[in-house]
C-alpha cells in the first residue's frame, strides 16, 4: 500500500504497519494479546466478523451507544487470510509518515502502535481513544491528515 508514485505521504490511524516480509499475524507477539481479538468469529469461508459484544466493549467502546450499534450492524467481514500474507513493499520506508496512536485501543495494543510509529520514524500523535479515533475524535485525526497533506505535498 502507498507505493504508487502519486502517494506523497502516509497517515496510519490505529493501524498495523508491517515491514517487508512480515505478516500481520506475526506482529506484536512480545505484547499481551489485545482483548478484542478474542471476539473475532470466523465463518466457513475464512472471513472474520467481530461479535456485537466485541464492538461494544473493545472495538468502539468510546462511541455513543447508538453509534456502537450502527458499527456492529454495518461492519464488513475481514478476510482471515490477510493475517498470514507477507508484505512485499513497505511504503513507509520511503515516504513521510504520520501515525495516530489510539491510546485506549483494545484491538491493537497501543504499545505496538507506538513501536510501529517509532520504526517508521513517523510524526506521532496520541489520542485517548478506542480503535476508531476517526469516529470518536474526528477533529484530531483530521488535523493530522491535513498537516500530512500540507507537509508532504510541499516536498
Amino acid at each position: 500500500m502507498g507505493a504508487d508514485p502519486k502517494v506523497v505521504g502516509l497517515v496510519y490511524v490505529a493501524a498495523f504497519a508491517p515491514d517487508v516480509g512480515q505478516a500481520l499475524g506475526d506482529l506484536g507477539k512480545e505484547f499481551p494479546p489485545a482483548p478484542g481479538g478474542a471476539e473475532l468469529r470466523p465463518d466457513p469461508n475464512g472471513f472474520l466478523t467481530m461479535t456485537t459484544k466485541g464492538v461494544m466493549e473493545n472495538f468502539a467502546p468510546d462511541l455513543p451507544l447508538a453509534e456502537r450499534k450502527l458499527v456492529a450492524a454495518t461492519q464488513g467481514a475481514t478476510n482471515g487470510a490477510v493475517f498470514g500474507a507477507k508484505v512485499a513493499n513497505a511504503a513507509w520506508k520511503s515516504k513521510p509518515t504520520w501515525y495516530v496512536v489510539a491510546g485506549n485501543d483494545r484491538m491493537i495494543q497501543p504499545d505496538l502502535e507506538r513501536k510501529f510509529a517509532k520504526a517508521m520514524n513517523a510524526k506521532t500523535t496520541t489520542v485517548g481513544s478506542s480503535h476508531v479515533p476517526m469516529l470518536s475524535h474526528p477533529g484530531e485525526v483530521a488535523k493530522v491528515i491535513i498537516e500530512a497533506a500540507k507537509t508532504a505535498s510541499a516536498n
